[in-house]
């Protein structure tokens, strides 16, 4: 408990410090060591087992590049596929950071739970809200100064200034960034709904889910100029 004293004079009086050296030597428990392994290892060998189920197969590489890249587009079309549900009619946009993909590349083959974990290591959220035409003009000329990031668009955007036009957009991105993380300060205000799906677990679940598990490395570079 911290008791705040106003109004009164404190005198302090110096006291002598005395240090010493404590030399600690560790000391293995191997009796309980043992105990605890015994009990871990088979949680710990279901966990290796499931991060090695394969979700799908890419019949080339995925790779990580500015603006997109095929991995960079591999995650917004996760994201994307959420807009399909929509009820209302406001063109939508995907907006994923650059540095939040946290892999260079896959290489061609099997995918596993593993992998995406690696892609996607942090905790976030997909977060959907409104934002007007002006404010995505200014987010999305701001990120394209960067060289770009992975984003999706509806086709009745056409350009970077036709968003101008629009009233409102419905923009889905992640939590970090709707909390104005990578200098997206305007992004921080807006009225925003956390979905409460973890990005990476929405990937997962995407391809666990689909009968057709091949992805064909998109390299499109959905860019608005």
């Amino acid at each position: 408990m911290l008791i705040l004293s106003i109004g009164c004079k404190t005198h302090y009086t110096p006291v002598k410090a005395q240090f010493g050296n404590i030399k600690v030597t560790p000391v293995k428990d191997t009796i309980g060591y043992s105990v605890t392994e015994k009990y871990l290892k088979p949680y710990r060998q279901k966990l290796q087992d499931s991060f090695s189920t394969v979700i799908a197969t890419t019949t080339g590489k995925l790779v990580k590049k500015r603006p997109g890249g095929s991995l960079g587009n591999l995650v917004t079309s996760v994201i994307w596929s959420l807009t399909e549900a929509r009820e209302d009619l406001d063109p939508c946009v995907v907006v994923m950071n650059y540095g939040g993909i946290r892999l260079k590349e896959l290489p061609k083959g099997n995918i596993t739970i593993r992998n995406i974990y690696e892609l996607l290591p942090f905790e976030n959220t997909v977060v959907k809200m409104k934002i007007t035409g002006d404010q995505l003009y200014e987010l999305l000329k701001q990120i394209k100064k960067t060289g770009g990031w992975p984003i999706r668009y509806d086709e009745e955007i056409k350009n970077l200034k036709d968003l101008k036009k629009f009233g409102q957009i419905t923009l889905f991105t992640n939590n970090y960034l709707a909390a104005g993380g990578d200098n997206c300060t305007i992004l921080k205000n807006l009225p925003q709904e956390d979905t409460g799906l973890l990005l990476r677990d929405l990937v997962l679940s995407f391809w666990e889910l689909r009968k057709n598990k091949i992805i064909t490395p998109d390299e499109t570079n959905y860019i608005l100029k």
